[in-house]
């Protein structure tokens, strides 16, 4: 058991280090010369709550594998990172030369991956949070507000009922953004949807019929919301 341990820091330390050559190598090639000092702030990772993190089961990140992202500000790209979104803490944890930071929400970030794109908008109470945009570019796009929760330790009522430890858990919203960056929320169910993109009901219904798309399913919702931005 002990090896495997150490076996799995290993693997884990070897992914981190592979990563963050692929940024430096990136960055020197491409010659982005950027101030990272602007956008980098130092790593904090309080609960917020009596528990050590390590007590609690499961994990804060909407993904928990670091991703290789472009990172632009004013719609100009500045730099490359492996980035992982903390979903409790509501910040873009960084890797920089071996050492782990977090992004500045000051500088209007976008963070960039291959199928999604993390983005500053403003919630029901007008305050910046990162939304997760699965229609990239597009005026029309799927976002998801991906929160995690943590959900209270729990004591056995009996000798028949085992301690709970506290744990992590999904608290996941749905919404469709227009150009103006509304925000209007949704289901992912048929009527849902198509209650905000009512200007295109019947195309969006035929597309995703002859598609065998399904509403509900959010990659099929991505690629129906992508057919909209065509019409």
């Amino acid at each position: 058991m002990k090896s495997f341990f150490i076996l799995f820091l290993w693997i884990g330390n070897t992914l981190m280090i592979s990563q963050t050559n692929i940024n430096n190598n990136f960055n020197s090639s491409n010659n982005l010369a950027y101030d990272t000092t602007k956008v980098l702030n130092v790593y904090n990772s309080p609960t917020g709550n009596s528990y050590t993190e390590k007590s609690i089961k499961g994990h804060k990140y909407y993904n928990e594998e670091y991703k290789i992202a472009e990172i632009y500000v004013d719609d100009r790209m500045i730099h490359k990172y492996a980035v992982r979104y903390d979903a409790y803490h509501d910040q873009i944890e960084v890797i920089e030369n071996d050492k782990k930071f977090v992004l500045s929400k000051e500088n209007k970030i976008r963070v960039v991956l291959k199928d999604y794109e993390y983005g500053l908008l403003l919630n029901k109470k007008g305050v910046e949070e990162y939304f997760i945009l699965f229609n990239k570019n597009k005026e029309t796009s799927l976002v998801l507000k991906a929160r995690k929760k943590i959900e209270d330790a729990k004591k056995p009522q009996s000798g028949f009922e085992k301690p709970r430890p506290p744990a992590f858990y999904r608290d996941y919203s749905y919404f469709i953004k227009n150009n103006s960056d509304d925000l209007k929320k949704v289901r992912l169910k048929k009527n849902s949807i198509l209650t905000v993109l009512k200007d295109k009901k019947e195309e969006l219904e035929k597309f995703a019929s002859s598609k065998k798309l399904k509403f509900k399913k959010e990659a099929d919702l991505i690629k129906i919301i992508d057919y909209y931005n065509t019409l």
